[in-house]
């Protein structure tokens, strides 16, 4: 393909589409599995765990219980890059997630101007893959980068197929990066096995030498066998999970084709999205559903009939139901109903396009100018509906009430929603959906963990104990219970077996900061310093986002006097992300003592300048400022801290004090 100017404007202006359509999206929130995955997530800050990162699952650190099988770590290192540019500022993941939808559409139109040489049907059909409102889901929603990036890969491998089997030169380069690519996109998630089925579909579409399309279908064969002997055989993460709901195969291929239906109802018309659906399964012929996916199987049969001599049109069809694949093994594996997930259909979704930029191409021909309003209208309209879905993931709580609206059963959006008002501290709607999910799922693990939290809130200590106790009953392996027990304890100052639940949770799940950060405390409480340091550092490595580890560990040295450590501890805290009050206090503190006063001014009226004071740092604040002989501006700032609590003793005698020196001096 020429690079001119026709194709670098179809670039600009699909990148000034995605950003268009998506950038409402950049100040969005982490929602549902957003939290696990890169919040609380200890692989991706700490780049000593690539290694880890290639060696597990998924969800190798937030489950306690059955695990997905889920073997993804391009998705984990695409997070890690993100936490090295953003922290946890969503901002950035948005906009990586953004870009790579930019790149795929880029892609997309690569790929079918290539095949086709089509530039109206190319332009038009990636342009709806930019807009589609389906896409929120793997787009918007951060946890959905495992589909863009498999896609980006697969795209990437189908597009260098292409330019081996069409042209003479630069074989051996086209090969070898289409043999690579299609190892990334095996390394960004499972779908990525159709990869020789579909090595073999464009062996049909596109001409070439039989011998290239023999030795590249053979060697993606090759690849998937290793994959799959590596994943299962020496990582041990299956690919298959146990099906829930259990159809025969007949059954189960005509449950197959109303999803497809389904799928392409919600591409046409796209209003009642909410992230993954539930369909009761069709499980007799009396089921009228029975007969409409017969009916829409036969009516895509006969339209690829009456249709059979455009390759173009067949080409869509079959890309949509060969990428749809996937969905027929994984459907009935996530409970007694039918899944729908929409991000599961952002590759499949091509053919859709495609299919939709024919027939626009077919009314050019008839309607001349009018069908460029006619598909503005309907680029419009789509526009619009993306705009309107990306709100749903605003955050975790509008995302939720999205779901509960269509499916009040979803006990994960309960879930979700208990723990969003826990945080925010709403302890009666908190409780509303704990008594709900109960009510759906009075088994699952997460909710008497849940239950402990919200009555150790609440000040109901037996009743926490209680629940995590039953907790430990039913999943005795769970490091959050014997963590979250642990807490309670050395609270009531049992700090013996406070210390056994600690080294319990520990034990359980060494990648989990809390019972670390809470082993140091205990350490610190009975005076053993030296292990009391060596938790506190552990709890940094694992989570850098948590400022209690660096302000108690820097309060320790501080105490030793050693200053100069202390110094270090703090600055590494601000290279975290960590400017909150008392760490600027402390390092205003702490390089006063080391003689560094105009650093300490810096770091105290950083402490003013950024308001809401505490009485603790103002009060240092002004003592600082009175060893300076600034008794002015002291007494002005123990003054403001005075009026904030008029019954702090300390600061009065103070502000008396440097009073005194002031009329002395005069």
């Amino acid at each position: 393909m020429v690079l001119n100017s026709r194709n670098i404007l179809v670039f600009v202006l699909l990148f000034l589409v995605c950003i268009f359509t998506y950038y409402h999206s950049l100040s969005y929130d982490f929602v549902f599995d957003d939290i696990s995955l890169v919040v609380d997530n200890p692989y991706i800050k700490n780049p000593s765990c690539i290694g880890k990162i290639f060696q597990k699952d998924l969800w190798d650190f937030a489950y306690e219980a059955d695990k997905p099988n889920y073997y993804r770590p391009l998705q984990t290192l695409s997070f890690m890059l993100d936490y090295r540019l953003w922290r946890l500022n969503s901002f950035g993941y948005h906009l990586t997630s953004i870009f790579i939808h930019f790149l795929n559409a880029l892609l997309f139109f690569l790929f079918i101007y290539l095949i086709w040489e089509n530039f109206f049907i190319s332009v038009i059909s990636s342009i709806l893959f930019c807009i589609h409102p389906i896409n929120t889901s793997a787009v918007t929603y951060i946890s959905g980068r495992a589909d863009l990036l498999a896609s980006f890969f697969i795209l990437s491998t189908f597009l260098c197929t292409t330019l081996l089997f069409k042209y003479r030169i630069n074989k051996t380069l086209y090969f070898s990066l289409s043999v690579f690519l299609s190892v990334l996109a095996l390394l960004s998630k499972e779908n990525a096995l159709i990869i020789p089925p579909g090595i073999l579909f464009l062996s049909f579409f596109v001409e070439g030498e039989n011998k290239d399309k023999i030795k590249l279908f053979s060697a993606s064969i090759l690849i998937v066998v290793l994959y799959l002997y590596f994943r299962v055989k020496i990582l041990n993460i299956p690919i298959a999970r146990p099906a829930l709901l259990s159809i025969n195969f007949p059954l189960k291929i005509v449950n197959f084709l109303y999803l497809i239906a389904s799928y392409i109802v919600l591409l046409i018309a796209p209003l009642n999205l909410y992230l993954s659906h539930v369909i009761s399964p069709i499980i007799s012929i009396s089921d009228i559903r029975f007969w409409a996916a017969l009916c829409f199987f036969a009516a895509v049969l006969g339209l690829w009939y009456l249709k059979r001599r455009n390759k173009a049109l067949n080409f869509s069809i079959l890309w949509f139901f060969i990428f749809a694949l996937p969905v027929f093994f994984i459907m009935t594996g996530f409970g007694y109903k039918l899944n729908m997930a929409e991000n599961w259909v952002y590759l499949a979704s091509l053919g859709f396009y495609m299919i939709v930029g024919n027939m626009f191409y077919f009314l050019r021909q008839y309607l001349k100018s009018a069908v460029y309003l006619f598909i503005s209208t309907v680029f419009l309209i789509y526009i619009v509906l993306t705009i309107i879905n990306n709100y749903n993931f605003k955050d975790r709580i509008s995302l939720a009430r999205r779901i509960l609206r269509f499916n009040y059963e979803n006990k994960e959006a309960h879930k979700e929603l208990i723990d969003a008002y826990l945080k925010e501290k709403d302890y009666d709607k908190a409780f509303e959906h704990l008594s709900k999910a109960i009510r759906l799922a009075p088994l699952d693990p997460d909710l008497y963990l849940l239950q402990g939290i919200y009555y150790e809130d609440t000040g109901n200590i037996r009743m926490a104990i209680a629940s995590y106790e039953r907790l430990l009953k039913v999943e005795p392996n769970s490091s959050r219970a014997n963590n979250n027990l642990g807490e309670i304890y050395f609270n009531k100052g049992d700090f013996n077996k406070a210390g056994l639940f600690f080294k319990r949770a520990i034990e359980l799940s060494p990648l989990l900061f809390e019972p670390y950060l809470n082993m140091a405390k205990l350490y610190a409480k009975n005076n053993e310093i030296n292990h009391a340091v060596s938790f506190y550092k552990q709890a940094m490595e694992l989570n850098p986002d948590n400022s209690e580890s660096f302000v108690n560990l820097a309060k320790i040295y501080f105490n030793k006097g050693d200053f100069k450590s202390a110094e270090d501890v703090l600055n590494r805290a601000l290279t975290s992300g960590h400017r909150e009050e008392e760490v600027l206090v402390l390092l205003g503190i702490v390089n006063g003592e080391l003689g560094f006063n105009t650093k300490a001014d810096y770091y105290f009226k950083e402490v003013l300048r950024l308001g809401s004071k505490s009485e603790e740092a103002m009060l240092n604040i002004g003592v600082f400022c009175a060893n300076q002989g600034r008794l002015d501006k002291a007494i002005e700032i123990w003054q403001e801290a005075l009026n904030k609590n008029p019954d702090n003793k300390v600061i009065r005698e103070n502000i008396d004090k440097a009073r005194e020196l002031l009329r002395k001096r005069r």
